[in-house]
């Protein structure tokens, strides 16, 4: 648990309290449009989700930096969570899968700060492509 009200104590957490601000600030209305224009004509690459997957296997999330794993276990390891607690939804084990795959754009320029909103953005456009 982090408490980004306090200052931080350490490097990391003080990582994660500037990429959260930049989060949060940088998120505006203009920036908003520029990424649907940036993003949305899917001309940057073409990946099946399994290949999105191994893109994340060191892919290292600055705002949990003190995960020891690949983005690609959590994507993994969430899944499977939901599949224990909801096994008739395979709707819901394949939002579980692909809830961070909008992290490969980090892969192609795009920086970490931006990445919680356009991870929303990517969730909604796969599952209208899927």
């Amino acid at each position: 648990m982090r408490l980004l009200n306090q200052e931080p104590t350490n490097e990391v957490d003080a990582k994660v309290k500037d990429t959260y601000y930049k989060m949060h600030t940088s998120q505006t209305v203009e920036f908003v449009k520029s990424q649907h224009e940036k993003w949305g004509k899917f001309d940057t690459v073409e990946l099946t989700i399994m290949e999105a997957l191994e893109y994340l296997a060191d892919f290292v999330d600055e705002s949990d930096p003190d995960a020891q794993f690949a983005n690609s276990f959590h994507a993994y390891q969430t899944a499977e969570a939901i599949r224990a607690e909801y096994p008739e939804e395979d709707w819901f084990h394949l939002t579980g899968l692909i809830h961070d795959l909008g992290k490969v754009m980090g892969k192609y320029g795009q920086p970490q700060t931006d990445l919680s909103y356009l991870l929303l953005l990517v969730d909604i456009l796969l599952i209208i492509r899927l």
